[in-house]
């Protein structure tokens, strides 16, 4: 499947490019993807952390906009793995893996648009 194809579909499975393997999964089963520099740690139920070779703006890219959003220039998250929101200090989204995820000032008031948005359809 290209990846163009997976944007508008949510049960789809992407490669996950490391170093020496690929690892192909679930887009659900993401909770959360960080940037490292040149690299991407991605987040997955069960406590699982996939190093990626891709960047954070790659997976931006591949993955539909209807289920992820950055927050931070360094934090892609999964709409349905959201526990809650804290709004004080800058803001910070409590994930169901229970790590806390800063946002960004500039994208909290687009954030929380799109959460109520995605919350109630």
């Amino acid at each position: 499947m290209l990846f163009n194809e997976l944007k508008g579909k949510t049960n789809q499975k992407i490669g996950i490019t490391s170093l020496d393997s690929i690892k192909y999964i679930d887009i659900n089963t993401i909770s959360r993807i960080e940037a490292d520099r040149s690299y991407c740690h991605i987040f997955i139920e069960g406590s699982k952390k996939i190093t990626s070779s891709k960047s954070l703006n790659y997976y931006e890219k591949i993955l539909p906009e209807n289920l992820f959003f950055k927050v931070h220039r360094s934090h892609l998250i999964n709409l349905n793995k959201i526990d809650g929101v804290i709004k004080t200090d800058g803001g910070f989204v409590e994930m169901n893996d229970k790590s806390n995820v800063p946002i960004s000032r500039r994208k909290k008031e687009e954030f929380l648009a799109i959460l109520d948005q995605h919350l109630n359809r």
